[in-house]
């Protein structure tokens, strides 16, 4: 029983260690980032009018034009892919399954080829960490 307490715990620890904590690059981006998504705000909301409960009651506070970017993409069973973007961040506010706001939080978006191709949505397929969003949406807004 001990035995499989340890090897569960050394399981955990090796899935925990493969979660990406790095945030994304934003000083110089190696890679095309693409063309510019001058209606990035159009984008955003299609997005998210597609993941939301009640896309209707959306409430978004831009906090900066996008950015260029490069987000790396770690995990256990492949190397790191740099996947390279607009960066954009916003608080988003809507409604939950109860009817009621769910408060704003603090939201990262990556933007390619006129689409969201990541974003710090934990409900996402391929969600950001909120970590490297804090430290992204800090580094785009100075």
């Amino acid at each position: 029983m001990k035995k499989l307490k340890i090897l569960l715990g050394i399981a955990f620890m090796g899935f925990l260690s493969a979660c990406n904590t790095n945030p994304p690059k934003v000083d110089s981006v190696s890679q095309d980032p693409g063309q510019y998504p001058k209606n990035y705000q159009e984008i955003v909301e299609r997005y998210l009018d597609r993941i939301l409960k009640d896309p209707t009651s959306k409430k978004i506070e831009w906090l900066n034009k996008p950015r260029p970017i490069a987000y790396s993409l770690k995990s256990f069973l492949s190397d790191a892919v740099v996947i390279p973007g607009y960066g954009v961040c916003a608080f988003v506010n809507a409604k939950n399954s109860f009817g009621g706001y769910a408060g704003s939080k603090l939201v990262l978006f990556l933007i390619k080829n006129d689409s969201v191709v990541r974003s710090s949505i934990p409900s996402t397929e391929e969600w950001i960490p909120e970590r490297a969003t804090i430290d992204t949406c800090k580094a785009i807004r100075e």
